[in-house]
């Protein structure tokens, strides 16, 4: 499959090459079949950090395990555990169809508070349901969608 340059893809790129700490959590949403996974798997593939993918839809069971978990630490643990990703480090961790998870929300302000070097996007189609009615969601930025 060809990439076809798209206005987001310089931003994408800018907004992973970014050294700034504390970043905020970058949410991609979009209508399924539009190219929201390619666009972030495109721009992953050019950087030059340390990335990992977790696609919530298709790994059930690694989506079962985080939505088992019921602290932050757990859930670091369980992504060092099963993915690699060492949230000290400059790393970028990807969630696509985030929304498939029943917790992942709940963890998103410790994810920009907490992973001080860290860059972390969440992609999917309805976001909306990422942050369920119990969720507090504080340091998701204010523009913080594509």
């Amino acid at each position: 499959m060809s990439f076809i340059p798209r206005v987001l893809d310089k931003d994408m790129k800018t907004f992973i090459d970014d050294p700034q700490t504390n970043k905020t959590v970058l949410l991609v949403e979009g209508a399924r079949q539009v190219g929201r996974s390619f666009l972030v798997t495109h721009a992953l593939r050019a950087c030059t950090k340390k990335w990992h993918s977790i696609y919530l839809e298709k790994e059930s069971r690694l989506r079962s395990l985080i939505d088992a978990c019921n602290e932050f630490a757990e859930f670091e643990q369980l992504l060092r555990d099963r993915v690699g990703f060492d949230s000290n480090a400059d790393q970028v961790l990807f969630f696509d169809e985030a929304q498939e998870s029943r917790k992942l929300g709940r963890f998103v302000r410790f994810m920009k508070e907490e992973w001080l070097r860290a860059t972390v996007i969440l992609s999917g189609s309805t976001l909306s349901r990422l942050f369920r009615e119990d969720t507090r969601y504080a340091g998701v930025g204010d523009n913080g969608a594509m």
